[in-house]
């Protein structure tokens, strides 16, 4: 059965009642809209309820949005990485054309150009790896 909207009862239901005429019919079609109103109110406030689901709802939107961050930081570290070993080259080139060829001094400048190349990359892969495997928190 419908609850009047009052001053007192402003949560009413919106379905009006069947006016007092009416027959068997009308009264049971409006008893079922009745339920399915009352279900509907308790399945939302059942879901309001369940902070269990609220939790991982919440801890799966979060995780979604930590993956794509570390997606996103995996891929401009390996950018940045890709170009830095571009100019390394460009600069390793660029050095030995400037070099006698005196294998001596060749080679004493492959090992300072590899060594500077070391010194860059391997740092950025490092914080990139230990990044992605931290915990989000």
């Amino acid at each position: 059965m419908s609850t009047p909207i009052t001053p007192q009862n402003p949560a009413a239901p919106p379905s009006p009642e069947p006016p007092k005429d009416a027959g068997p019919e009308e009264i049971q079609r409006d008893i079922e809209r009745t339920r399915e109103e009352l279900g509907d109110t308790v399945e939302a406030l059942a879901a309001k309820l369940d902070f269990k689901a609220q939790a991982r709802n919440k801890a799966d939107a979060v995780k979604a949005r930590a993956g794509s961050a570390a997606a996103a930081a995996r891929k401009q570290v390996t950018d940045t990485a890709a170009l830095a070993s571009g100019r390394l080259s460009e600069i390793s080139r660029k050095a030995s054309e400037n070099v006698p060829k005196d294998g001596t001094q060749r080679t004493q400048l492959m090992v300072a150009a590899s060594g500077i190349a070391a010194a860059v990359i391997v740092p950025l892969i490092w914080r990139a790896c230990t990044r992605s495997s931290r915990p989000s928190q």
